[in-house]
């Protein structure tokens, strides 16, 4: 688009862009915007952004009835110095030489929120000033810090410099306890369950009731705390010296509490480590088939006297007749057969190895047996010989 040269840097805009009032020469009266663009003074700080990059509103002076910022923002001015922070930078609560509402003026011209006059924490120089007077607390020395009544002399300190540990009383009244911090309480209230003193020493060494039970080192645990199966005492005394839990449905006690199957009673083993299964038991007839053995037990009747132990006893294999071997065997000396060509033939068959006994000497042992003859022989002549050589010299 073209325009007429003349209309260039007029102070109006002709290109639709605008671009027709850039970079011009701005000269007085007129306001150079920090893009460069020129205006019209009057429209410096007239509340409407006339610049580009609206720079013809920056720092501007607040118009009546608001405060200037100290970063130049704009509040009302009946915020002022309430005790709440409206600027950025609070600037609008400092230099005050009074506060409005409920405010807090602070020895420094600072105003504060009434509520956070003596909270403890300091908000500003005098805040935290003279806050225990007529209050019915206790000031620490630092002037700071206001404690209630209570925390005075009980042996805990809560001033920095333990002032309120200072000075306190030491001997009790004969009707009250004094705890170990030294705090006096009702002796009415020692060893009633609930601790009274701030060190819990209202509660210690204190018998147990009946309904408790009484560890060994002096903790009291509910009655049915004891035998319950759960160790809860330090020294575990709680679970000492309780009964064993009663036998279950099928199961039979033995005289040490255990238990056993209810099968297993009288079954002639003993299944009990103290043997009671076995005991009073009514005796039990053996069948036609079967041997009764000496402790009243029952074996099929072919067990008896068949070489083995079958009853517990021993007693099926006492008195057994011996029966004689057949032709070719040879008889072991507890009654059993083997071959007769078993017999001495250096290995045992017999299981009391009796099969080797007095067996005759194999042949070579007879040579060697002749060949020591022969030489035992020799040398009682040569013996003879030499005793009469002596006697012809003589």
């Amino acid at each position: 688009m073209c325009i007429d040269e003349f209309r260039q840097c007029d102070f109006i805009e002709d290109c639709p862009d605008g671009d027709d009032e850039r970079n011009c020469p701005c000269e007085p009266p007129n306001y150079q915007c920090i893009s460069g663009m020129c205006i019209s003074q009057s429209n410096r700080c007239d509340g409407n952004i006339d610049c580009d990059d609206g720079s013809d509103e920056d720092g501007c002076p607040c118009s009546d009835g608001y405060f200037t910022c100290g970063d130049g923002q704009c509040v009302e001015e009946s915020l002022r110095c309430d005790g709440e922070p409206h600027c950025l930078d609070i600037s609008d609560e400092l230099a005050c030489t009074e506060c409005s509402g409920a405010a807090f003026l602070c020895g420094e011209g600072k105003c504060i929120p009434g509520e956070s006059v003596c909270d403890g924490f300091n908000d500003c120089d005098t805040d935290e000033l003279d806050c225990c007077e007529g209050s019915g607390f206790f000031q620490c020395d630092n002037g700071n810090t206001c404690l209630d009544i209570n925390k005075q002399c009980d042996g805990v300190p809560d001033c920095s410099d333990a002032l309120d540990e200072q000075n306190c009383p030491s001997v009790c009244s004969e009707s009250e306890f004094t705890c170990n911090n030294g705090l006096c309480i009702d002796r009415n209230l020692r060893c009633n369950g609930l601790v009274e003193c701030r060190d819990g020493s209202d509660e210690e060494g204190c018998p147990c009731r009946e309904d408790q039970w009484d560890c060994g080192d002096g903790t009291c645990l509910p009655g049915n705390s004891r035998c319950n199966g759960r160790t809860e005492c330090r020294d575990a005394s709680d679970e000492q010296g309780c009964p064993p839990p009663p036998c279950q449905a099928g199961e039979w006690t033995c005289r040490d509490g255990s238990c056993i199957s209810e099968r297993n009673r009288c079954d002639q083993v003993p299944d009990c480590l103290d043997r009671s299964d076995e005991e009073n038991c009514l005796s039990r007839v053996c069948g036609v088939e079967e041997f009764t053995c000496r402790d009243g037990s029952c074996i099929p009747e072919d067990q008896e006297c068949n070489g083995q132990y079958d009853c517990a006893d021993y007693s099926d294999e006492e008195n057994c007749q011996t029966q004689a071997c057949g032709t070719g065997e040879w008889m072991c000396g507890e009654g059993s057969c083997i071959q007769q060509g078993q017999r001495c033939d250096n290995r045992y068959d017999c299981p009391d190895y009796t099969d080797e006994d007095n067996c005759p000497l194999p042949e070579m042992v007879h040579a060697y047996q002749k060949t020591f003859d022969v030489i035992d022989s020799m040398t009682v002549e040569m013996t003879v010989m030499k005793k009469i050589a002596l006697l012809v010299r003589i």
